[in-house]
């Protein structure tokens, strides 16, 4: 600032304007060579600064890799190898390609195309969380209602007394009308969560029960096939000689 305001003026340029850097007049050009110097200086030191922060980053860096806590962990050795040829999608051969690798392959794993059964298993996970609450509630009932006919029956009758419907199950079935049993609705049409006084009511314990064998069901018939094209490996179905991309329409391993 004192370069270009000491004993330097431009007509029009008052107030702090005579600090900038066009208010050197035509007679005090080398005075420029100060701005020129300056941003050399500013320049290299900005570049010292980067080369010093980046060594320690590398440094740092390294540090943490070879630390054992994280060079043993499954995240510092596992990689995700992707856009592999199909002749390559076995895991033999995964295993034969990357075995030179420094302390060779200790397990290969494929990312196989699941389809629906991630969601056909957070539905039976869903059903088994409601069916526990709504036999949960289901007991509580059935002990309100033992304690009830208790206190009627006062002690006389020594097998209703011993019987303990939170432990059985059954009995607690047995002692709660059907019409106190714990109901909810489903779903009405598209709609993806159920609205009080929409949709069909159904009894909740009934409809869990039968909700996780079929999805028991699925998962069984599901995960079988997954592990039978698990055992299919790339063969050359068109006769060409060559495993290739016109096999891929025969293969049961999508590509990853």
């Amino acid at each position: 600032m004192p370069v270009t305001a000491v004993n330097n003026s431009s007509p029009g340029k008052t107030g702090l304007d005579r600090f900038n850097y066009g208010n050197i007049a035509a007679e005090n050009q080398p005075r420029y060579s100060a701005h020129v110097v300056l941003a050399y200086i500013f320049t290299f030191w900005i570049y010292w600064n980067i080369r010093r922060e980046m060594r320690h980053f590398i440094t740092v860096r390294q540090l943490h890799l070879i630390n054992p806590a994280h060079s043993k962990s499954v995240q510092a050795n596992t990689i995700l190898v992707t856009g592999i040829p199909v002749k390559y999608l076995s895991e033999p051969a995964l295993s034969q390609l990357y075995s030179h690798l420094p302390g060779g392959i200790a397990k290969v794993w494929l990312n196989r195309d699941l389809k629906d059964l991630p969601s056909i298993y957070d539905r039976r996970l869903a059903a088994c969380g409601k069916l526990e609450s709504a036999e949960t509630s289901l007991l509580s009932t059935a002990a309100k209602l033992r304690r009830k006919e208790l206190k009627k029956a006062d002690g006389t009758n020594e097998s209703f007394e011993s019987a303990d419907p939170e432990r059985n199950v059954a009995l607690a079935e047995r002692l709660v009308p059907k019409d106190q049993w714990p109901t909810h609705r489903l779903p009405a049409g598209f709609m993806p969560f159920s609205l009080p006084f929409i949709g069909e009511k159904v009894d909740t314990i009934d409809w869990c029960r039968k909700e996780i064998a079929a999805t028991t069901g699925l998962l069984i018939k599901g995960r079988q096939t997954v592990a039978d094209e698990s055992l299919s490996l790339s063969e050359d179905v068109n006769g060409d000689g060559k495993v290739d991309r016109q096999d891929l329409n025969k293969q049961t391993y999508p590509p990853l």
